[in-house]
């Protein structure tokens, strides 16, 4: 019986605003970002799209969204919309025989090698020499 009820229910229609996907669903399931006549259905069912744009360091979504650090006052909606900066894994690395972590220059709080990791050119090997026996 409860296959038979998980069969019955329907699948997610989705919908498209200027090349974005969203979802059809009911209006007050949504965010901010609502548009009506894209969805099949009742009034109250509208293309409901969790996205607002682009931003300085990325892109505009639900602060809850971002798995990343997120930065307001740089985006259009309600004050729970954050400029998204992803969190990126650049790997690690070695330089002068210690190991380290390709991340961003300004994050290193040890020192910076240039040309041993993939990325823009703000991304560094950071190494931090360990501690004298």
């Amino acid at each position: 019986m409860l296959l038979a009820m998980i069969a019955a229910l329907p699948l997610a229609t989705t919908c498209s605003v200027g090349g974005v996907t969203g979802v059809c669903k009911d209006v007050s399931l949504c965010s901010d970002n609502t548009y009506a006549g894209l969805c099949p259905g009742a009034s109250n069912i509208k293309c409901c799209v969790d996205y607002y744009g682009t931003c300085a360091y990325g892109t505009c979504i639900s602060e809850g969204s971002c798995t990343g650090t997120t930065y307001s006052g740089l985006c259009p909606g309600s004050s729970n919309i954050k400029c998204c900066k992803p969190t990126v894994d650049y790997g690690t690395c070695t330089a002068n025989g210690i190991a380290g972590k390709c991340q961003e220059t300004s994050s290193c709080t040890g020192t910076t090698t240039s040309g041993l990791c993939p990325g823009p050119s703000d991304i560094t090997c950071c190494t931090i020499p360990p501690p004298p026996p």
